[in-house]
C-alpha cells in the first residue's frame, strides 16, 4: 500500500481491483492484480477505522459508520459515503440514526444494505437500519435479540440474514444466532440455537 493502515476496509471493485479505505487521513489506495501495483485514489470526506464498506450493485462502494478523531477524541459517527470508480471520488450520502463502530453490513437480494449492532459509546447496540441506494437514505427496520458488537453477519441462500456471536464490555461471555425472519419488514429477530462458555472464554 502507499501508506500503513489499520482497522480499514479492503473491498473487490468490478474491475477487479481492490480499493482499500481508512485510518490514513488521505487519499484511499487501489490495488490492480494484474500489475501488483498500488496507486492512491480519491479521499473519504471523513477518515475512520472500524467502519463497513459494502459493494453495491451498481459498482460504487458504501462506507458506513466507524471511529473518527476529533483532535485528541474519538467517537463513532453516522456518517456514510460512496465512492464512485469511474471518478475515484467520494460523494456523500444520507447518514445512519445512529452512530456505530465495529458492527456488521451486509448486501441484501433487494439491492438494500442491512446494518446491525456495533458499539457506541461503549455500550453494545442491538439496533437496525436498511440503505436504499436509490434514494440514499436510511430506514429503522427490526432489532436483534440483544446488544452485540464484534460478530459476524452472513446472508442466507434463503435471504435471511444470521448474526452470530457476542461481544460486549471487552468480554466475550454468550455465543447464540439472530435470524431477522423477513429482510423487508420490521419484524423481531427470531433467536435459534444458543451454547454457554465461562466468562472470558467462547462458548463451544
Amino acid at each position: 500500500m502507499t501508506s500503513g493502515r489499520e482497522w480499514h476496509t479492503a473491498t473487490l471493485l468490478h474491475s477487479g481491483r481492490v480499493l482499500v479505505a481508512g485510518d490514513d487521513g488521505g487519499p484511499s489506495d487501489l490495488n490492480d492484480p494484474l500489475s501488483g501495483g498500488w496507486h492512491r485514489t480519491g479521499a473519504m470526506h471523513v477518515d475512520r477505522v472500524r467502519h463497513t464498506a459494502t459493494l453495491l450493485p451498481s459498482g460504487r462502494v458504501l462506507v458506513a459508520g466507524g471511529i473518527t478523531s476529533h483532535g485528541f477524541s474519538f467517537s463513532a459517527t453516522r456518517i456514510a459515503e460512496l465512492y464512485q470508480p469511474n471518478t475515484g471520488s467520494w460523494v456523500r450520502t444520507g447518514s445512519m440514526a445512529l452512530p456505530r463502530d465495529d458492527f456488521q453490513a451486509v448486501l441484501l437480494p433487494t439491492g438494500k444494505v442491512l446494518v446491525a449492532g456495533g458499539s457506541y459509546q461503549g455500550q453494545a447496540q442491538s439496533a437496525a437500519e436498511l440503505y436504499d441506494p436509490a434514494t440514499g437514505t436510511w430506514s429503522p427496520t427490526g432489532s436483534m435479540t440483544e446488544g452485540r458488537w464484534g460478530f459476524v453477519a452472513i446472508l442466507l441462500p434463503d435471504g435471511r440474514v444470521l448474526a452470530a456471536g457476542v461481544h460486549g464490555h471487552l468480554v466475550v461471555d454468550r455465543i447464540h444466532d439472530d435470524v431477522w425472519p423477513k429482510l423487508l419488514h420490521p419484524y423481531p429477530f427470531a433467536r435459534r440455537g444458543r451454547s454457554r462458555g465461562g466468562r472470558g472464554q467462547p462458548g463451544v
